[in-house]
């Protein structure tokens, strides 16, 4: 008998034990109690008349509405553009306490504070488990996913100039090409829902801030979203290394007579079969070495610029 009311004392003593550390975990970590929260949103009445108030952990957790991603941002750059010029509500930052009280991270605090943004200060360790890329670079941000646009509308844009990637799966190549296309004046972004990245943390990280500038259209297939494009007017520009045509053989009146959509391929197969029966214009990277071909962002960039070149 005595064996066990010791045994109780001791477990009893290990709840209180738990409930302690979760505690002072809480208060470190600013993670909030998503139960709690959920009863709230409950009994606020109708989700769809109000919106709301979610925070980053339910963020990084949730189920994505639209699919795009973009929701976890990180990287100095990425993080400074998302508060200071982006439309995105950002709910929560965290920094590493290592870098807090440098210039740069103390402007960006500054920053933060004046947009009412919640900071919480981590140990190097509570900050890594949050990381989600090799060089967070001190700051993580949770914020509002990316909506994409109609792609009617970007379609019908006079002045439209599209990327559209097929299969492009790395997201650091996506991250680059978004950065690229936002530089060459691209007015929006063609990502496929499947088979392809999409606006993970190690590409919003990439893109360093051009997320927050760049209209992204979201497609169930490129063959398709191509279709629609050649029916009503719309330019259709293939990349593809083994093509007979240069680049730098385009007529500028080809680039600048109407909108235009330029299609970059993955990075092992290139284009596909059926995307090249619906361009327009298969084109070609002219190259003086003997590797193969460049890397896909590599490509997009001078694609894109020569491009926008042309348009000015």
């Amino acid at each position: 008998m005595a064996r066990r009311n010791e045994d109780k004392v001791i477990r009893n003593n290990n709840k209180k034990a738990h409930a302690k550390i979760k505690a002072q975990n809480k208060r470190e970590t600013g993670r909030p109690n998503t139960r709690a929260n959920s009863v709230k949103e409950a009994k606020s009445g109708d989700a769809k008349s109000s919106t709301p108030r979610v925070s980053g952990h339910q963020l990084r957790n949730a189920t994505l509405q639209y699919g795009l991603g973009g929701e976890h941002v990180e990287g100095f750059h990425a993080v400074e553009t998302l508060i200071e010029h982006g439309k995105r509500r950002v709910s929560q930052m965290f920094v590493d306490r290592q870098t807090s009280s440098t210039p740069e991270m103390a402007k960006l605090l500054y920053l933060a504070e004046r947009k009412r943004i919640r900071v919480t200060v981590l140990s190097k360790e509570q900050f890594m488990g949050r990381a989600r890329t090799e060089a967070a670079q001190g700051v993580i941000a949770y914020c509002v996913e990316k909506k994409p646009k109609d792609v009617d509308d970007l379609l019908l844009n006079p002045k439209a100039f599209l990327v559209a990637l097929d299969g492009v799966t790395d997201p650091r190549n996506i991250g680059a090409i978004v950065r690229t296309a936002e530089v060459a004046g691209a007015t929006g972004v063609i990502l496929p829902k499947h088979r392809s990245g999409h606006l993970s943390p190690s590409a919003t990280k990439s893109a360093a801030g051009a997320v927050e500038f760049m209209d992204f259209g979201l497609v169930p297939g490129i063959p398709t979203f191509l279709q629609r494009a050649n029916k009503v007017g719309v330019s259709v520009f293939g990349m593809a290394g083994e093509a007979s045509k240069s680049l730098y053989d385009l007529d500028k009146s080809s680039v600048t007579s109407g909108p235009i959509v330029v299609v970059m391929g993955s990075e092992g197969k290139g284009l596909s079969a059926l995307v090249r029966k619906r361009c327009d214009d298969l084109l070609r990277i002219d190259q003086v070495g003997k590797t193969e071909s460049l890397n896909v962002s590599a490509a997009a960039a001078v694609t894109l610029m020569h491009l926008s070149h042309l348009r000015l």
